[in-house]
């Protein structure tokens, strides 16, 4: 099930206090943080990462930096994993970090420390010079660092136990994206780093909790590591932006080690990992969102938005949600095999599309399931189908996977070609999987402008 892709470009900026408002530069050459009333992502029902990120001076060195909550009312659990993750960073860098609390009222700590405590979160700077070492978290409140496959195996046992308890009827899928993104982050969320004079190596962060409230299992990895765009460059060096990498990321047998110096890595991941993560939340009807560098792609269960931030992390972020619905029945064996054969066709595709004698478009890579905006029709056409038509490169417009595209648009997208061709219209541009209505509406529009 592939869905349209919706680019913003740098358009959407939240309006945020800035960073200014948050770091105070002390006399004492220390620098104070003070944390917002509400640590977290969301805004309404949608993830906003500036409003963590906003907080963040990635430059900071050799500095005694106090993290201040005594203004903090309210934080997640997956923010409070961003935190710690910025804290290490922040400790590599050479920094002392402290972290200071409301003092105790009458009725005890406050809700952050609470937190704070429930996590384990005093852990972090352990777990980051000890290999061996985890947060001491409580069952309900889990928060596990990624380095090794180790760490993966006491994850994926974790989460088993937990989907007991939620009676989720889509467990084995659940698992399935948990495992393709731990996966990831072990393969490419890591960093050479160097505490107490030890050399070791920068974990990544997992962090889960079931929102009761509205029912929803909340799941984010987080990592300081290469970075998606920087992971891709190294084979595919014309990427220009975050956001265009994360999307790429996104297609079959991109963002693996395959095809990569062995000095960088062995062919362990095969490039399916975001591919198949993102699909299977589309077949859960979830959320994902993906952050790299200053790109933003949030994947929904009708369409993919990329966008560009004015602030960035520096390695890669996934969060995502899922509602937890016992009456949903899904098949995860039929939707897997499902995808692969998917991915396999679209693999083919890009091949056929490297053959310079001709092009392939996969239309719903660029309008989903219904295809049907002619403004988007109109813009395909002159970008993508005329400019190759005049290189003289044939060309195959592959409809697999679109379940309805009007009149209008079709004939918006073809006519101008089919003009410019005259006869070998039905040489130059083949149409493939096409639904019976589709393919009798591009016939008669070829048959209309040839007379």
């Amino acid at each position: 099930m592939k869905s349209k892709v919706i680019d913003l470009g740098d358009k959407y900026q939240p309006k945020l206090r800035g960073r200014k408002d948050f770091i105070t530069h002390n006399t004492d050459d220390s620098i104070t943080i003070s944390m917002p009333d509400y640590l977290g992502m969301f805004e309404g029902n949608m993830v906003v990462p500036e409003k963590i990120l906003r907080i963040f001076d990635w430059g900071i060195k050799n500095r005694r930096v106090i993290f201040d909550y005594t203004g903090t009312n309210k934080a997640s659990h997956q923010a409070m994993a961003v935190v710690i993750m910025y804290q290490m960073h922040l400790r590599v860098n050479g920094c002392k970090v402290e972290n200071i609390f409301r003092p105790r009222a009458r009725n005890g700590r406050s809700n952050i420390e609470r937190l704070w405590r429930k996590m384990g979160l005093s852990d972090w700077e352990t777990v980051l010079s000890d290999r061996n070492s985890e947060f001491g978290c409580r069952m309900d409140h889990p928060i596990y660092a990624v380095r090794d496959y180790d760490d993966f195996n006491v994850i994926i046992g974790k989460i088993g136990s937990h989907l007991h308890s939620y009676d989720i009827s889509y467990a084995k899928t659940f698992r399935h994206i948990i495992t393709e993104l731990t996966y990831n982050a072990i393969e490419h969320g890591w960093r050479n780093i160097n505490i107490n004079d030890v050399d070791s190596r920068m974990p990544a962060l997992f962090s889960y909790y079931h929102v009761k409230t509205s029912n929803e299992i909340h799941v984010i990895i987080c990592d300081t590591g290469i970075g998606i765009k920087a992971h891709l460059r190294q084979f595919l060096p014309d990427l220009e932006t975050d956001s265009e990498a994360i999307l790429k990321s996104l297609m079959p047998k991109i963002s693996g080690t395959f095809g990569i110096p062995k000095s960088y890595g062995g062919k362990n991941n095969a490039g399916y990992g975001l591919h198949l993560s993102s699909e299977l939340i589309r077949n859960l009807r979830a959320d994902m969102y993906i952050v790299s560098g200053n790109g933003c792609v949030h994947i929904s269960p009708s369409d993919t938005t990329s966008r560009s931030m004015l602030l960035e992390w520096p390695g890669t972020m996934v969060f995502f949600k899922i509602k937890i619905d016992s009456s949903i029945k899904i098949n995860a064996d039929e939707i897997l095999d499902k995808i692969r054969q998917n991915a396999l066709d679209e693999i083919r595709g890009r091949k056929l599309q490297n053959d310079d004698s001709q092009k392939y478009f996969s239309m719903s890579n660029y309008f989903g399931e219904y295809a049907e905006n002619k403004a988007e029709a109109i813009k395909f056409r002159e970008k993508h189908l005329m400019p190759a038509l005049r290189e003289g490169k044939n060309v195959k417009l592959d409809f697999s996977e679109v379940k309805s595209s009007p009149h209008s648009f079709l004939n918006a997208m073809l006519a101008d070609a089919v003009a410019l061709l005259g006869e070998s219209c039905f040489r130059r541009i083949k149409i493939i999987n096409a639904e019976p209505d589709i393919r009798d509406a591009i016939d008669y529009i070829f048959e209309d402008n040839l007379t």
